[in-house]
């Protein structure tokens, strides 16, 4: 019978990582501190008949020290009484340096008072063994922290790795959020005022928003939240902008537009994802936003502190390839602005506080033009919302303000 039919593959996987720590073992650095040259010899014989090769040798702690540095051992075999630096004042040293506050030492002594013992450990010790030394304990407790260095190594390793992969994932996905020249250019164009806020809960979120000239009069902009956040959502946020980025799609007529992206999108994103999304147009030569929404938190529009919240019923993008949506129309004339926001912003719980809700925003913008704030009423919006939640945030936020300035 072949081998894989016999074995499990998971119990393969495991006999080779077995042989692959096995081979990383054999080819450890051990540093023996030690003054008792007939001391020395035993812990090599000792090594070397369970295949330890690489060694290295230190006849007191200070030779020891400049060791580690130029030997860069695996484990550290320590003496406590030595000459001129003694196993204590090594190991002081030693950890004092934090390019070696993971390296395994253990410690050799022949006190067995507990408090000198003790000591060993409280100066940074990982374990001991009691002189004379038994030949089969030593290399049980050898090989159980050469194990538990590789293993280490490879989990720094790992979260090395993956703290670099999420750190270039980070920038990818800042990437999809308006630049800050193209906000410029619409800003000077279009006599608009535009703020922006993004920040997810996790390295990676869910979230993202866009806007975009359509023609002399028309800008559009949109925001998008899925559902969750990390490294689903950000998947599912780079499959979205991609389609927003397609050509033919229906970008004057909002209800449309939403139909065929969430068409293309039920296709794409694994059955229980979903996104709430927000598309709508400013015309500044009939001064209105025309809009549809699929389920997304209601934007606020209004001319300073006379303000509503506008409808957003309809059901999230993913979910089903049926769905319509529907254009809402509402007057933006001069003056006007539009203040849209993720969930986070209103249902987001704080220091023993309740979540925000529509009445606790509505509260902090009317509260927000009170010209006394000196304070923009987008910035007092965040700061209010800042003092309540406290960080890492249970869910991500974007929040995007657009004013007309005439």
């Amino acid at each position: 019978m072949p081998e894989n039919d016999y074995y499990p593959s998971r119990i393969l996987d495991n006999v080779d990582r077995r042989q692959k720590i096995n081979i990383s073992i054999r080819d450890s650095r051990i540093l023996v501190v030690e003054d008792s040259l007939a001391n020395r010899r035993l812990l090599k014989a000792f090594l070397e008949s369970a295949e330890y090769t690489n060694i290295e040798y230190a006849e007191d702690g200070l030779v020891g020290l400049e060791k580690v540095e130029t030997y860069n051992p695996d484990l550290v075999i320590l003496d406590i009484q030595m000459p001129n630096l003694n196993g204590y004042g090594f190991l002081e040293k030693l950890r004092a340096d934090e390019r070696f506050m993971d390296l395994p030492v253990l410690v050799q002594t022949a006190f067995t008072e507990p408090e000198q013992r003790n000591k060993a450990f409280l100066v940074g010790g990982t374990d001991l063994i009691t002189k004379p030394i038994n030949h089969i304990e030593f290399i049980s407790r050898v090989r159980i922290h050469l194990e538990n260095r590789i293993l280490l190594r490879s989990l720094q390793d790992y979260h090395y790795r993956l703290e670099n992969e999420l750190n270039a994932a980070q920038k990818m996905q800042e990437a999809l959020l308006p630049a800050s020249s193209h906000l410029s250019e619409i800003r000077t164009k279009f006599s608009m005022e535009i703020e922006s806020y993004f920040e997810p809960s996790s390295e990676l979120g869910g979230d993202f928003w866009a806007i975009q000239c359509l023609d002399e009069k028309r800008i559009a902009v949109s925001m998008v939240d899925f559902s969750g956040h990390g490294v689903n959502s950000a998947l599912n946020t780079f499959r979205l902008h991609t389609l927003m980025g397609i050509a033919d799609l229906p970008k004057f007529d909002p209800a449309s537009y939403l139909k065929v992206l969430n068409e293309k999108l039920v296709a794409l994103i694994p059955r229980g994802q979903f996104a709430t999304m927000f598309y709508g147009i400013v015309d500044l030569e009939n001064n209105s936003l025309t809009y549809s929404a699929a389920a997304s938190p209601s934007p606020v529009v209004g001319i300073k502190e006379d303000f509503k919240f506008v409808e957003t019923s309809g059901m999230p993008l993913g979910i089903s390839n049926k769905a319509v949506y529907e254009n809402r129309i509402v007057d933006f004339p001069a003056g006007s602005f539009l203040f849209l926001y993720s969930d986070a912003l209103t249902e987001s719980e704080g220091l023993n506080l309740p979540m925000l809700d529509e009445d606790g925003l509505a509260t902090l913008l009317s509260e927000g033009f009170d010209k006394s704030k000196q304070q923009h009423p987008f910035n007092y919006i965040l700061d209010g919302f800042g003092q309540r939640v406290p960080r890492p945030l249970p869910d991500d936020l974007t929040a995007v303000w657009m004013a007309r300035l005439n």
